[in-house]
């Protein structure tokens, strides 16, 4: 084989590589303009349709606070909205409501309605949910990336976080992107809802001083800047 077909390949060799990395580009780039979120509804349904349906038979290999978070929810439901005792005689000889306010404000209804393991269930797949779609925008604000989106989704949601403090840990994204929403005025009512959502289902002494702290922060360096 002599130099000049050596070359002739070559050239052939590096347009065909050159090609396919072409049509990979634009494969990727097609990929990354699609909404990817949809891919939360299967993800959730793999994780917890198999809960659902072994119902009592399921065990959890992430370990919440069961022993003490869990009946927050079971007694304060039970009395608040049924006798409105102030005192729960079934713990310790009798402890008073105010000991044992629940994270979640929004699930206790569950918990009155459902069976306690149902309840668990209906609370962490609303979680997870916002956990995975907070993430979700968040990302896909920051970087336009759907893939690199659904990808930090995909892991944030399938973390062991404490689902049983409701929206305390997997809600950060979403009042993240709450944030953002109202720093570029854009989607006010969406981010007002956002912040409202997570006052509500979240644990103030757990995570919500430090995002207090960060919204102070955050428009101390606001203020800042406008004076400069």
């Amino acid at each position: 084989m002599n130099n000049h077909t050596k070359d002739r390949l070559k050239i052939l060799h590096s347009s065909g590589i050159e090609e396919c990395l072409t049509v990979c580009n634009r494969i990727i780039d097609w990929i990354d303009s699609v909404p990817l979120w949809i891919v939360g509804i299967p993800l959730f349904a793999v994780n917890f349709g198999l809960f659902f349906y072994m119902g009592e038979g399921c065990t959890f290999e992430i370990i919440d606070q069961w022993e003490e978070s869990l009946l927050n929810y079971v007694l304060t439901a039970k009395h608040v909205f049924g006798d409105g005792a102030d005192v729960f005689p079934e713990l310790l000889g009798g402890v008073g409501a105010s000991g044992m306010e629940p994270s979640d404000l929004l699930a206790l209804p569950l918990y009155y309605f459902l069976e306690p393991l149902t309840a668990f269930l209906v609370q962490y797949g609303f979680v997870f949910l916002c956990g995975f779609f907070g993430m979700y925008a968040c990302m896909k604000e920051l970087t336009a990336s759907s893939i690199l989106a659904v990808a930090m989704a995909g892991c944030f949601c399938m973390q062991p976080l404490y689902s049983i403090y409701g929206l305390s840990e997997y809600g950060i994204p979403l009042i993240l992107y709450a944030f953002i929403c109202l720093h570029k005025s854009k989607k006010l009512p969406l981010a007002f809802f956002l912040t409202t959502l997570f006052g509500l289902c979240s644990h103030m002494v757990y995570t919500g001083y430090a995002v207090l702290c960060f919204w102070a922060l955050a428009l101390i360096v606001l203020i800042l800047q406008k004076k400069n």
